[in-house]
């Protein structure tokens, strides 16, 4: 995430801040320093931006990442401004996924598979499940790693031949 997070803000002209940890672990001095240095872009955990007020950041959008993130606290952040919802093992890279801006009462989505990325929906037998209809999550794409260090089992069933593409293309099972 550091990657995205450093790498988006400097190439399109930003300024990065780094937030000493002290500060980050201490709900209200994090909230002092994003609204005094007028941050517009937070990312953050859905349950690190539970802790947070926010009052006074009316101009920052929240990306929220890394868990689930509760209708609830949708409702607190997303009204008056842009609230995102990203979605992305690390198994395939930052983010796979991203939603459009989020709107207070409503549902919390995973969002559409961000360019070069395919999601499936897929059942036991690797087949497209109907809209609906439970299944497991699979990624596809550029970012998708090739397997886990040292653990060749758990990489044979965590990254699977994808029947949808060019032979040897690999995916993801997410176990969501």
């Amino acid at each position: 995430v550091s990657v995205w997070e450093i790498f988006g803000a400097l190439l399109h002209g930003a300024h990065l801040l780094v937030v000493p940890e002290s500060v980050a672990a201490a709900p209200e001095e994090f909230h002092e320093l994003l609204v005094a240095q007028d941050v517009s872009v937070l990312s953050q955990t859905p349950s690190a931006a539970g802790m947070i007020s926010p009052e006074g950041l009316e101009s920052t959008s929240l990306v929220v990442a890394g868990e689930a993130c509760p209708p609830e606290l949708v409702d607190r952040w997303a009204p008056g401004r842009v609230m995102i919802n990203a979605y992305g093992p690390t198994e395939a890279t930052v983010y796979a996924s991203i939603s459009a801006p989020l709107t207070a009462g409503s549902s919390v989505p995973i969002g559409a598979p961000v360019s070069g990325v395919a999601l499936f929906v897929l059942d036991a037998w690797l087949r497209p499940v109907l809209p609906g209809v439970a299944g497991e999550l699979y990624i596809a794409g550029r970012g998708v790693g090739v397997g886990y260090w040292q653990r060749a089992g758990l990489t044979s069933v965590r990254f699977v031949a994808c029947p949808f593409g060019e032979p040897g293309t690999r995916m993801y099972r997410t176990g969501d």
